[in-house]
């Protein structure tokens, strides 16, 4: 199909050629042609470049019977073939430069040359749509066209982007199969309706990165009974210059154009206010050029960020909520069990706990599918978190919890409410979403903890614990960096690390929380205001905090009451009673630690109260006493872990405590 708009174009450039210049210039271009035409055989006996096409040719549908503009795309795709083509228009026109053109156009046509202005207008709005412009400056009649490979190809059956385009654009013709939408249909069929209504309107899509912007914007278009071409904004706002910029925007509306598509341009975030400004002035660009065709536009961005009302046209807004474990177990059934074919058990509880967008779900759950032991909820879980972004935050770092509720040596009714705190995160959704209570809790349903204790009593084990037991990354914040003399830098520190909290699901675990929660004070220097305000922060943000927070004492007097009433469960970590102290003693020296008879009613006794991180001092004592002496440890290594401890604690003992196996 190609050959023959060339064919035409190289007929009717001969036709006005002839007579002007000799045979030889025919032969450079004679390929072209069919080989039973001749240069003594041209004529022209009507417009041969309609003549040689049928009437369902792209070119003939698009120029609207308008002569001028089918003869300038005619002779632009003769230029993409033949290379004598600019020496040929050069003997033309030789003052108007070797290109395309409407005058150009106009003159080989010959009876056109008297074309009215509204001919004229038609064909430079025909031509300035599929055809490129080298230059955009000059008169109307003298603007410079080309056409290029894209346009070579489509007219052949075929779209190809350029590679210049390679990685950030891609086209979804109509009626394609897609994905099935799993969730959000309703509102994409409802998007569709307006845009129905209004087909040039601008939809902007706001949502998380992997929340299926793009897939949402493709099914909208669908529903349109349309294509649509993917553009990552990246590739407008690294143009580098204004003519660049210029080029690409003539690209790409060119393409939809062409394929009577909608346009999506991904990715429209900024970085900063300025970026901000440069980002809507590239989109005000995009879309000057693209008013012309009544067709949608899409504009996928995330949350927060200002697009909307400054856009001058109808826009419509619509932001893909973030999931809840409901939709989470049906986006995992969709892509685990159904693509990946995963047993429902494997992910069922990771899907609740750590609610991952849509792409996200999906990336897990095909690489899970090639692991080997797919009911490893641990091993999921730990996937799962490797696929949260790894944006780095300071104030943070994440543990690595080793402890279970085997390890846990406390009273039965602290261990109960720690299970009550697991059992609160297991559930929560159900009862918010499943029972419908999500309108009565509709703020404040954060699952907060205050573990208050003597040092070593097993707060920061618990913390362990509670992590391992619900299969969620524990990030230990680091108050000591957070804490900040200047006015709101501690207020700042601390949103940035609720934010990763809730947008990576894990939980936060404040050590030393009095520092930090303090009883508030009369305000008698700047430092007491600002100490009042970073206070009066975080009572809020717990409040709104849609996650899970662990925090730590060994002061809980210093506690503020305000704070206290806003915890939702207070774990008081007591010193460890005599039947506590010989479990933890019992649970370290295990069989396959090399020692003697040990006598643990003696040690658990109450002569020895220690606390479960003492007591574990005292046993790394006496171990490498006994490693030193190549001996199994006996009680004599322990007695002398129990004086070490005590000189320690600078707490005077009597020897006749252990003088039995102090001999």
């Amino acid at each position: 199909m190609i050959h023959l708009l060339a064919q035409a174009a190289a007929q009717k450039l001969s036709y006005y050629l002839k007579g002007r210049m000799t045979d030889e210039w025919f032969g450079c271009y004679s390929f072209v042609l069919d080989s039973s035409v001749t240069w003594e055989g041209i004529c022209s006996t009507e417009d041969m470049l309609g003549a040689e096409l049928s009437s369902g040719h792209p070119v003939i549908e698009m120029t609207k019977g308008n002569a001028v503009s089918r003869t300038c795309v005619g002779l632009a795709v003769f230029a993409f073939i033949c290379p004598y083509a600019q020496e040929i228009f050069g003997c033309i026109l030789p003052d108007s430069g070797r290109e395309v053109s409407l005058r150009l156009a106009m003159l080989v046509l010959g009876d056109s040359l008297n074309a009215d202005m509204a001919e004229l207008a038609d064909a430079y709005s025909v031509a300035d749509k599929i055809l490129l412009l080298k230059d955009g400056e000059g008169e109307m009649l003298d603007l410079q066209y080309y056409a290029d490979s894209i346009l070579v190809s489509f007219f052949q059956g075929q779209y190809m982007p350029s590679p210049e385009f390679e990685g950030c654009l891609a086209f979804y013709p109509a009626g394609r199969e897609m994905e099935e939408m799993i969730l959000w249909e309703e509102d994409a069929g409802e998007l569709a309706r307006r845009i129905r209504k209004v087909p040039s309107a601008v939809s902007v899509i706001y949502g998380e990165k992997f929340s299926g912007r793009r897939f949402f914007a493709a099914h909208t278009a669908g529903k349109c009974g349309l294509g649509i071409l993917m553009v990552d904004f990246c590739y407008f706002s690294d143009a580098g210059s204004q003519s660049v910029l210029r080029q690409g925007i003539q690209h790409v509306v060119r393409d939809c154009y062409l394929l009577g598509c909608a346009l999506c341009i991904y990715n429209a975030v900024p970085k900063g206010a300025d970026e901000r400004e440069e980002m809507l002035r590239v989109i005000h660009a995009v879309l000057g050029r693209f008013s012309f065709s009544g067709l949608p536009v899409f504009i996928t961005s995330e949350e927060g960020v200002s697009i909307a009302p400054d856009l001058g046209n109808v826009v419509f807004s619509y932001t893909i909520p973030k999931l809840n474990a409901a939709q989470s177990l049906k986006v995992w059934d969709y892509f685990g069990k159904s693509l990946a074919g995963l047993p429902e058990g494997c992910y069922k509880e990771a899907a609740g706990r750590i609610i991952l967008p849509v792409g996200k779900i999906k990336q897990a759950a095909m690489r899970f599918s090639l692991e080997d032991g797919k009911n490893d909820v641990s091993k999921l879980s730990e996937l799962c978190y490797e696929l949260i972004e790894s944006e780095r935050y300071s104030g943070i770092k994440r543990i690595y919890p080793t402890y279970t509720w085997e390890d846990l040596k406390l009273a039965a009714s602290e261990k109960d409410t720690l299970m009550q705190i697991c059992s609160h995160v297991a559930y929560r959704d159900t009862v918010l979403e499943q029972w419908g209570m999500r309108k009565y809790y509709a703020y404040g349903d954060c699952v907060s903890a205050l573990f208050k204790g003597a040092p070593g009593t097993g707060k920061t084990m618990a913390a362990h614990v509670v992590a391992n037991e619900l299969h969620m990354a524990l990030y230990q914040v680091d108050l000591s960096s957070v804490l900040d003399k200047y006015i709101g830098e501690t207020e700042k520190r601390l949103e940035e690390i609720f934010l990763m909290a809730e947008k990576g699901n894990v939980i936060l675990f404040l050590d030393e929380a009095d520092a930090l929660l303090g009883k508030r004070s009369e305000i008698s220097s700047s430092h007491d205001k600002y100490s009042n305000n970073a206070m009066a922060y975080l009572l809020q943000r717990i409040e709104s905090f849609h996650g899970i927070i662990l925090m730590a004492t060994n002061l809980s007097g210093n506690i503020d009451h305000a704070f206290i009433r806003r915890i939702r469960y207070i774990v008081n970590f007591t010193m460890p009673d005599r039947e506590i102290r010989r479990q933890i003693w019992q649970s370290l020296l295990h069989d396959g630690l090399p020692h003697e008879e040990i006598d643990f009613e003696f040690l658990s006794s109450d002569d020895f109260a220690f606390s479960g991180a003492s007591i574990k001092n005292i046993l790394m004592h006496a171990m490498i006493k006994a490693g030193a002496e190549g001996v199994p440890l006996n009680m004599k290594h322990l007695i002398s872990g129990i004086k070490g401890e005590y000189q320690k604690m600078e707490i005077t003992a009597f020897a006749d405590k252990w003088k039995q196996y102090d001999g």
